[in-house]
């Protein structure tokens, strides 16, 4: 079947730039929407034998060969990034809490940024890359939808969480009640 899909989710624990094109030709049929990957960060790549300069071709590829606007949003790497960016392009990315990477500048930029983390503590230079069709699309973070900040106890967790779509075309994950986890 041909169907468009909406939403696709890349979770692989480090084989992303090994996920990534094998799924290139559903990307070429443009039938993939909205993909959401946990990219990086390269000290985890290692494994799987793949280098910085990959995750940038990757990158440039998801932009010039299949038209995604690609974009970070408010992930892990999110604060080490934003650092490096000029003032306008910090409001910006305030406001919308998601940066395009349009240049690739910007995706070397994010991927060195990502790289410059000591061994051993990979989630927090991980960062979540949205590749989207619908460049006007904005898409909201699990942690703001929730009203949770990067300092929120990470024992408190959503008891529900579901994708949704507002009338104004934000996709964003939505969260019912809080619970606590562990000790």
């Amino acid at each position: 079947e041909n169907r468009d899909i909406a939403f696709l989710k890349i979770d692989v624990e480090g084989f992303e730039l090994h996920a990534i094109p094998s799924a290139n030709k559903l990307f070429a049929s443009r039938r993939a929407r909205n993909v959401l990957i946990e990219y990086g960060p390269p000290n985890r790549w290692k494994v799987a034998k793949n280098t910085p300069a990959q995750g940038v071709q990757i990158l440039a590829d998801a932009k010039e060969r299949f038209g995604f606007s690609v974009r970070l949003i408010d992930s892990e790497v999110w604060d080490k990034y934003v650092n490096k960016l000029d003032e306008g392009a910090k409001n910006a990315a305030g406001q919308n809490r998601m940066i395009p990477l349009e240049t690739a500048k910007m995706r070397e930029d994010l991927i060195q940024t990502m790289d410059g983390c000591p061994e051993g503590k990979g989630l927090p230079c991980e960062g979540y890359i949205w590749y989207t069709m619908e460049p006007g699309e904005q898409f909201s973070t699990f942690m703001s939808d929730c009203g949770l900040n990067k300092q929120y106890d990470k024992r408190l967790l959503p008891k529900k969480r579901k994708l949704r779509r507002t009338p104004d075309g934000i996709v964003s994950m939505g969260c019912e009640g809080t619970e606590m986890k562990g000790g």
